[in-house]
């Protein structure tokens, strides 16, 4: 996602810088001619081509991270590379994500409800407390209820004696207790000393999972608030450029200035134009930044994961 808001970006410049050369080669146009009536030096020519080359220049460097943008993206979501694939993706146009409240609670809810890292934490501390249980356990005194029952047979014969045994007339029974109290028990405490530790150090684990967690939700929210401010002046600078750009058009054209004002406003405009978009990208990514550290990415970018059914077979008898 961060990479398709950068080509957004890059496109957007590409459109900027394209304008920027339109804008210099009709002020090189308009130099010429009122060099050829008299209103303009040579030089006034020469600074607006120099102006036009740099643009150019711009425009391809524009132009290059676009594209180094689409490698980067087909690296990203295609499964191999492909000799013969000339094709280059064209982003479409989208509108920016819309500002969330920055509700640092409710953030920080959703993380701790969402990362599977932080839930990992808690099994385990879950399960590193019933070890610790059952090591103590071993390490208390174990009484037995021990019983016995059965019968026996005594006559002259052998199957009178059987006869007898089967008719149970005389049966026998035991009852007692079998008392364990363990003393030194050395390899059960030894377990039970790891198994403290195992847990110690599943609770630390725990403690670092939310100072990660606690610290990308901080770090998103400041990252969301200043490209807020950023992309609002952003847009503030490049208007008063445009105003800006009118007016030192009007005025040359009454001789009040040069040429080369013309070319510092209008290179002052089109930077402006850039880091409008360079904010509006900046802002997206910061928003999806935040999806991801919240847990919820593939819900916000509507991307619902089924369970695995079970394999079933059509008539065919082929396995889908």
């Amino acid at each position: 996602m961060a990479t398709y808001f950068d080509m957004l970006f890059s496109l957007a410049d590409m459109s900027v810088r394209r304008d920027a050369v339109a804008a210099d080669e009709n002020l090189v146009r308009q130099n010429q001619e009122r060099l050829e009536v008299g209103f303009a030096q040579p030089f006034d020519v020469q600074q607006a081509r120099a102006q036009l080359s740099l643009d150019e220049e711009q425009y391809l460097a524009a132009k290059n991270s676009f594209m180094e943008r689409q490698f980067l993206l087909k690296r990203l979501i295609l499964g191999e590379f492909d000799l013969n694939d000339t094709h280059v993706f064209i982003p479409e146009e989208m509108p920016p994500l819309p500002v969330p409240k920055l509700d640092r609670s409710a953030f920080l809810r959703d993380a701790f409800a969402n990362r599977p890292e932080f839930q990992q934490a808690l099994v385990q501390a879950d399960a590193e407390d019933v070890r610790v249980r059952f090591d103590y356990n071993q390490l208390l005194p174990q009484l037995d209820v021990i019983a016995t029952y059965g019968v026996n047979g005594l006559s002259g014969t052998y199957e009178a004696s059987a006869d007898r045994a089967f008719r149970g007339h005389e049966p026998s029974w035991v009852v007692g207790l079998n008392l364990q109290i363990p003393f030194m028990n050395i390899q059960a405490r030894a377990r039970r000393d790891e198994a403290l530790a195992s847990q110690y150090q599943a609770i630390l684990r725990i403690k670092q999972v939310e100072h990660l967690i606690g610290n990308e939700v901080d770090t998103v929210i400041t990252r969301i608030e200043i490209n807020r401010q950023r992309l609002e002046t952003a847009r503030n600078t490049r208007a008063l450029n445009e105003e800006a750009v009118r007016i030192v058009y009007r005025r040359l054209e009454e001789g009040q200035l040069s040429t080369f004002d013309v070319i510092e406003q209008q290179k002052k405009l089109y930077d402006a134009k850039s880091r409008e978009f360079a904010a509006v990208s900046e802002l997206n990514k910061a928003i999806s930044q935040l999806w991801l550290v919240t847990g919820t990415v593939l819900e916000r970018s509507g991307i619902h994961v089924a369970p695995p059914a079970a394999s079933a077979k059509d008539t065919s008898g082929v396995r889908r």
